[in-house]
């Protein structure tokens, strides 16, 4: 993904959203940078996909509502538990909204809404 992720998987959407991030620790201790990516599997799609629920801690100490390589980590950490078989395509369902990821070989790409929340002013 480019960065290193920690992906755990909970057994309900319930203890997902009833989850406290905020202060999260590792025991061990990864390497500085590391991503707490939690997840809940919801199964295939009537159209194939694969579904799933996500919340991600971020190495800065704070929830990520949006994190695009969080919903890739959790989709191939999830697929590759899923065994032989599982999906290449799955909607994840994060906080910050609906994200779709394809996983082509090596390749993994993601999709999801973008939307401005800063502009910066230009250098006087």
């Amino acid at each position: 993904m480019g960065s290193p992720h920690v992906v755990v998987a909970l057994d309900s959407p319930a203890t997902l959203a009833a989850l406290t991030l905020t202060g999260a620790r590792y025991d061990p201790d990864p390497p500085a940078g590391t991503s707490l990516d939690v997840v809940v599997p919801l199964g295939e799609l009537p159209d194939g996909r694969g579904s799933l629920r996500l919340r991600a801690h971020g190495p800065d100490g704070g929830e990520d509502r949006t994190c695009a390589t969080a919903c890739g980590a959790a989709a191939v950490a999830v697929r590759e538990w899923a065994g032989a078989g599982a999906p290449d395509e799955w909607v994840i369902e994060a906080p910050g909204g609906t994200f779709g990821v394809r996983i082509d070989g090596r390749r993994v790409l993601v999709t999801g809404p973008a939307v401005l929340v800063a502009e910066l002013s230009p250098l006087a």
